[in-house]
């Protein structure tokens, strides 16, 4: 159930060698393939819409002056219609974040924070997708049923055995 090569477009407005360091870093896992670099926020949503990306990291303008004051921020938007891939991401991004952190100097393992905003689902209900797909599989699996039991009384009355005698091909 591990995701690989995640969408994620990367919104540098600090345009530091600390921020290009983080943007390395996670452009260097396996979890995600930077699919937009350098663009407006505003842009974001579209993004999104037209699965061109799952997630958008957000570096702010005093990146690096907040990150050597030890308060630095990022944001983190996610595509939430999927629920388990939008807990998938933020997890990942806070696993790349952590190694970052500890690559920092001095080792302080919480110089900056992850700041997710979840899109589409802000709840992340799960219901939304499950109870629609509950649905079609009880359509499917009756379905299935009915047919198979019209088959056995056509077999018990008799009139199946005349088909399967006839001279008619399955075609």
């Amino acid at each position: 159930l591990d995701m690989k090569g995640i969408d994620i477009a990367i919104v540098d407005e600090s345009h530091t060698p600390e921020s290009r360091a983080l943007i390395a870093r996670i452009s260097s896992t396996d979890f995600f393939r930077i699919t937009a670099y350098d663009l407006p926020v505003d842009s974001i949503a579209g993004l999104f819409e037209s699965r061109a990306a799952r997630c958008a990291l957000v570096i702010p303008r005093g990146y690096s002056r907040e990150l050597a004051d030890g308060s630095a921020q990022v944001q983190l938007l996610i595509d939430a219609s999927d629920p388990n891939a939008a807990s998938f991401i933020e997890s990942y991004t806070g696993q790349v974040i952590s190694e970052e952190n500890a690559r920092l100097p001095g080792g302080t393992p919480q110089l900056f924070n992850v700041a997710p905003r979840i899109f589409y689902n802000p709840d992340m209900r799960s219901a939304d997708f499950f109870v629609p797909g509950l649905i079609a599989l009880i359509l499917l699996l009756l379905s299935t049923l009915l047919t198979s039991l019209a088959i056995v009384r056509e077999k018990a009355l008799g009139p199946m055995e005349h088909l399967l005698a006839s001279p008619i091909t399955p075609l």
